[in-house]
């Protein structure tokens, strides 16, 4: 189908970006290894007045080249970002990652270089960290705005929605450090480099996703309500939180956001129960016909003339009560059907 081709293609497209990312990683170190060896080599031949000098022109057009990929790389992630693309941004935060990471090398290499040419790396990196930046505040702003009825699992089953979050979320805890200092250094806060370390970076990325779950949680309950059958609803949450509980159990992500937030696992825990017991109350309708509960066959009422009279051998019915009879098994049976077709969909007992 024209759909899968599309996700296909964008599949491709992603792939593709990870591995000009992976290329371009390699390149950093390369001509971090490189200018280091220029460096030494130099120090053997030119004076100690002319080195610099010399040194800022031999390595101005490889600088130039790589910090001209990577504004290329910041340039490819806004328009993703303005596409909502999100899982294509993805890509500059290893780059960033490894970049912060070997800077100091840089920095002690060119030393004693010109100004321009030492804040060549430095603009770079603050370029592709503001990028990230609102990329991770989009995201937010993008579950928030997902329309109420998009996609809508007419059985109640996981959004699409909480599956996108998920998926961009996952690969995100590899680089909590940095994705939570592009968020201290560019967010409406803006916080110096030297005031931002590792624990820091690690909380505010924590904070950050109890801001998704929460914006996530929002728009899935706005979207239960739309559903014409109300007991479906339950089915919807319960499935939903069922999943991002497992998720992000299984991919470590509950463990750096209680760094943040030590609630968060008994929050859903909480909810599924909820969500249970809501559903629950959904079979209150079959038991009321099965069992008759505004009606019990009492001692007293099996001693009513009709009741006594439909109890006779060989008593005809009259057609009212054929059909009273008809009617009762016909709404039980059906309100049964639709409560084990949705019970299909989720599993009440184990999670």
């Amino acid at each position: 189908s024209k759909g899968h081709r599309r996700q296909g293609s964008y599949n491709d497209s992603v792939e593709n970006l990870d591995v000009e990312v992976e290329i371009y990683i390699t390149q950093l170190s390369a001509l971090l290894k490189l200018m280091q060896s220029e460096a030494q080599l130099m120090s053997c031949i030119i004076p100690d007045k002319n080195r610099r000098t010399v040194f800022d022109g031999i390595v101005q057009q490889s600088l130039d080249s790589v910090v001209s990929e990577g504004e290329m790389l910041a340039t490819q992630a806004k328009k993703s970002i303005n596409k909502h693309e999100f899982m294509s941004v993805l890509s500059i935060f290893p780059v960033v990652k490894h970049l912060r990471s070997i800077k100091p090398d840089f920095d002690y290499t060119l030393e004693g270089c010109s100004t321009p040419t030492r804040s060549k790396l430095a603009s770079m990196l603050s370029t592709l960290g503001s990028t990230g930046a609102k990329a991770l505040e989009d995201f937010i702003e993008s579950i928030k705005n997902d329309p109420e009825r998009a996609s809508m699992p007419k059985d109640g089953t996981v959004h699409e929605l909480t599956n996108r979050t998920i998926i961009f979320l996952e690969p995100l805890l590899d680089y909590s450090e940095t994705a939570g200092a592009m968020l201290l250094m560019h967010g409406e806060q803006a916080a110096p480099s030297e005031a931002v370390d590792a624990k820091k970076s690690k909380m505010k990325f924590a904070d950050y996703m109890t801001k998704v779950l929460s914006a996530l949680g929002l728009n899935l309950s706005n979207k239960s309500e739309t559903y014409n059958d109300p007991t479906l609803r339950p089915v919807f949450m319960l499935n939903n939180y069922n999943y991002i509980l497992k998720s992000i159990t299984r991919s470590g992500l509950l463990n750096l956001i209680h760094l943040c937030n030590k609630d968060v696992g008994q929050y859903y825990e909480d909810q599924i129960h909820e969500q249970k017991r809501l559903y629950s109350e959904s079979w209150s309708k079959v038991l009321h016909y099965i069992l008759e509960i505004d009606e019990p066959l009492s001692q007293q009422r099996l001693m009513m003339p009709d009741v006594k009279r439909l109890m006779m051998p060989d008593v005809k019915l009259k057609d009212k009560e054929k059909q009273n009879i008809k009617d009762k098994f016909s709404v039980s049976k059906n309100y049964l059907e639709i409560r084990l077709s949705l019970s299909g969909n989720i599993n009440l007992f184990k999670q």
